[in-house]
């Protein structure tokens, strides 16, 4: 049985010695924006997409804009010369969606890089592992593709027996649309926990050996299906983690958004008020614009703040279960000690790991 309690605590001593004991604020927000770009938490059913997703979801009303110029477009009720302006910003939509969720693949690897090495630096890891990062990339879609087919099937299956039954058992349709939506409820929880497992499982592996997604899930699968139990436990506590910290990071962002909007409100957003009842418009103006930015900066910023901690926790947690499911695959030393670390240069063909221990090594120390 996976020890939860040991993985947990070398997790938070590693999280704690990556981005509170080195002090560096450089290293915080370079962390910060690998949590952005890997989707924070637990890094599983995003399908490498979530970030671009998230950011179609903020604009959903220009989104939704340009699917109503098209629609209008087709109809015949707009004006042609619009088309390619339409198609055009639809082309790059849709590519700005590519390139962030390629852009999201390379993050898994920098992140578990990042917390290996103990390194803030971005450019060079990402230069190094986007042939990684692409091969994620192209994988993860192709097995998207895979898995909206089970999803049409059900989608037409259900609107057909719908059609058919709709004329002699009206109430029948209630119980296909309850059955569907049951059926697709598993199959969303099976993607994200097939995707939570390859970003916490495969992607180190497959980051230790050097080796592509099919075969580093070979290898973890022979490790999962001996080891059910533990991996229902992993998942389990992975859940839990993540929830603790969704709720912690709501409560922080709403306090700290909170205090700071009742401070700046008091400061700026009163005096537009009273500015904009004197007909002073140009300083009431400024006044408002001052306290949105002050307030959107803050609720951006402590987004950032709380949630950083909870995806690099996260991410050690799985590295640490792995570990213990897979001892050969160690990257991390045990007990999460600086004191074990080596700043070992690294080599752009055959990276070692920081703070590997010798092969015989690979329990955990004797206090």
């Amino acid at each position: 049985m996976v020890d939860i309690s040991a993985a947990l605590g070398d997790a938070f001593k590693r999280t704690r010695y990556l981005l509170w004991e080195r002090g560096s604020f450089a290293r915080w927000w370079r962390f910060a924006l690998l949590s952005t770009l890997t989707g924070g938490g637990g890094g599983g059913g995003g399908m490498n997409v979530r970030a671009p997703l998230q950011l179609m979801q903020a604009y959903k009303k220009e989104t939704a804009m340009v699917g109503l110029m098209a629609t209008s477009c087709a109809l015949g009720n707009f004006d042609t010369a619009m088309v390619p302006v339409v198609l055009g910003l639809g082309l790059g939509l849709m590519l700005f969606v590519i390139f962030f969720a390629w852009l999201s693949s390379c993050a898994q690897f920098v992140l578990v890089e990042s917390i290996v090495y103990d390194r803030h630096v971005l450019g060079e890891p990402f230069g190094r592992l986007k042939s990684n990062g692409t091969g994620l990339f192209l994988w993860s879609f192709l097995v998207s593709l895979l898995c909206m087919i089970p999803v049409g099937i059900v989608i037409v299956g259900a609107v057909g027996s719908g059609f058919m039954v709709s004329q002699t058992a009206p109430g029948a349709i209630l119980l296909i649309s309850l059955a569907a939506l049951a059926v697709l409820g598993v199959l969303g929880i099976a993607v994200l926990i097939f995707f939570t497992l390859t970003n916490q499982l495969v992607v180190p592996v497959a980051y230790r050996q050097r080796i592509g997604l099919n075969p580093a899930w070979s290898l973890v699968w022979q490790t999962l299906r001996n080891r059910k139990a533990d991996t229902a436990l992993f998942l389990l506590v992975l859940m839990g983690v993540v929830m603790a910290g969704a709720f912690g990071v709501m409560m922080g962002v709403v306090l700290v958004t909170g205090v700071v909007g009742l401070v700046s409100g008091l400061l700026l957003a009163m005096p537009a008020f009273f500015l904009y009842q004197a007909h002073m418009t140009a300083p009431a103006v400024l006044c408002g614009v001052l306290f949105a930015m002050v307030l959107f900066g803050t609720l951006f910023f402590s987004s950032l703040s709380f949630q950083t901690p909870v995806t690099v926790l996260t991410r050690c947690f799985g590295i640490y279960i792995m570990q213990q499911l897979m001892p050969e695959q160690g990257l991390l030393p045990l007990g999460g000690r600086p004191e074990q670390i080596q700043e070992d240069p690294i080599l752009r063909e055959e990276p070692q790991p920081l703070g590997a221990l010798p092969e015989d090594s690979w329990q955990r120390p004797e206090l």
